[in-house]
């Protein structure tokens, strides 16, 4: 599943999904969702009126009435449950973007974690704010880069840096619609521009995977090669280097 894909309620007979809550794929069990509103206090609510009616307007310029389905989904799995209306997931709202890496700089991986609560609501406010939290990863990782250097910039230094499917990676965000993630040139508003072969879903999607490898190739795989390095005697490390200066010389 992408992961901008809301989740949606398939019919009562597909009754595995993936939970929204527990994300994992379990049996649930659907029940209609309606109410009758009493008469008086003392009159308790029954399951007989649908919750909501809304209208819709026709070509035509006549309306009609449609009545909202709505309905719960109790998770086998996780024993929770999710409100559904007209088959979209409305409670609790969940974002099915990816964790951020546990090296993440923490400025980073605020605006990233938000940018996964806001994509259920609006999934260009969600691309906007995750093409800002690659922006400032990438300055991070860039330090020596011309004062002034934009995203573009950034991300053409450190294609060279990484393993070449990141570099493509790197290289499809640079050219895929260059009026999508050019924004302001005031770094604190971020605007994005999106061309109309170019999706927001698509963009965020792209740019959620590469802050995650960036910060996992450069940061994280560093450091774990780094300790392993240091604990190797010093006889070994020595021969290593030996070994390195010599195939330099050759």
């Amino acid at each position: 599943m992408s992961v901008l894909d809301l989740p949606t309620a398939p019919g009562r007979e597909a009754a595995v999904i993936q939970c929204p809550r527990c994300k994992v794929r379990a049996q649930q069990v659907w029940g209609q969702l309606s109410f009758h509103r009493p008469k008086s206090p003392q009159e308790p609510f029954h399951d007989e009126a649908a919750v909501d009616v809304r209208t819709e307007q026709w070509i035509d310029g006549s309306t009609r009435s449609v009545q909202s389905k709505w309905r719960v989904a109790h998770c086998q799995g996780c024993d929770q449950k999710t409100l559904w209306r007209d088959g979209v997931n409305v409670y609790p709202i969940t974002s099915i973007a990816p964790a951020p890496h546990p090296r993440m700089d923490t400025d980073v991986k605020t605006l990233f974690e938000e940018a996964g609560r806001v994509l259920p609501l609006s999934r260009r406010a969600g691309a906007a704010l995750v093409r800002a939290a690659l922006e400032k990863q990438v300055r991070i990782l860039d330090l020596d880069a011309p004062k002034g250097a934009r995203l573009d910039d950034h991300i053409a230094r450190l294609s060279t840096r990484v393993s070449k499917p990141l570099g493509e990676l790197l290289d499809v965000i640079r050219h895929v619609g260059n009026a999508a993630l050019h924004g302001s040139e005031n770094d604190d508003l971020v605007i994005m521009y999106l061309s109309d072969d170019v999706a927001a879903d698509e963009i965020a999607e792209l740019l959620f995977d590469a802050i995650n490898d960036l910060v996992d190739e450069l940061v994280a795989r560093p450091e774990k090669t780094s300790a392993l390095w240091s604990k190797l005697p010093d006889g070994v490390r020595a021969t290593i280097e030996r070994k390195r200066g010599a195939q330099g010389q050759s």
